[in-house]
């Protein structure tokens, strides 16, 4: 995450000069946050209740945000971080199962796919050029 963070932070930085992109990096933005938002309601998450979460050795790191973007971006991972984490103690403790935990996130992993493809103005690969690189064509 953290790799994604800089590399996606630098480049919306310099991509956001341009007003119209900035709107669309803040549109993708507001997607991210509306999909984290709704996975913290998710009512299986609601039903576990307070969980002790700190078996997980959270690293820390500096860094400087570099745009309102940036900051943004980092809300919305914070947020998220701290709902996988109750999802990982979930499944630890045996109330979900491994393919319960990726099916309950997997909207974010879709909606935090999206917004790196606009934040660093990522290219939609065909079937076809995926084919091709991995040499199955």
């Amino acid at each position: 995450m953290r790799r994604d963070f800089n590399i996606a932070s630098a480049k919306m930085y310099v991509y956001s000069l341009n007003r119209q992109y900035k709107a669309k990096i803040n549109e993708a933005l507001v997607d991210l946050h509306w999909q984290i938002s709704m996975l913290a309601v998710d009512p299986t998450l609601i039903t576990f209740g307070p969980m002790d979460v700190s078996w997980l050795t959270a690293g820390t790191f500096n860094f400087m945000m570099v745009s309102s973007e940036s900051a943004s971006m980092f809300r919305a991972l914070r947020k998220v971080d701290d709902i996988v984490a109750r999802l990982y103690t979930a499944e630890r403790d045996g109330l979900i199962t491994r393919e319960q935990r990726r099916e309950i996130v997997a909207p974010v992993n879709l909606a935090y796919n999206g917004f790196k493809q606009v934040a660093m103005k990522l290219q939609n690969k065909s079937i076809e050029d995926l084919l091709s690189e991995s040499h199955l064509a």
